[in-house]
């Protein structure tokens, strides 16, 4: 089973797609409920340790939680080295 986070965004929308097209199976991880996905949010243990239940692969193509500075802490950007957490 594959888990793919973020899959409501820009990139994990079309990895999503992608699977479906091709057919192994996967979970689709949003913070909020979608039909047919599954609702997890990295600020909850439970709802990680539910989405994560029979999964060997997981596409993680979302911006982990950063709030403990402000939003855009993690995004800070590290110059000619490129983005940096």
């Amino acid at each position: 089973m594959i888990l793919v986070t973020g899959s409501t965004g820009t990139i994990g929308s079309h990895m999503v797609r992608l699977l479906a097209e091709r057919g192994p199976p996967f979970r689709a991880m949003s913070r909020h409920e979608r039909p047919g996905g599954v609702r997890a949010d990295f600020d909850d243990p439970a709802s990680l340790a539910r989405a994560v239940a029979d999964v060997d692969t997981v596409f993680l193509v979302t911006v982990p939680p950063c709030t403990y500075r402000g939003p855009w802490h993690c995004l800070d950007h590290g110059g000619a080295g490129g983005w940096r957490p």
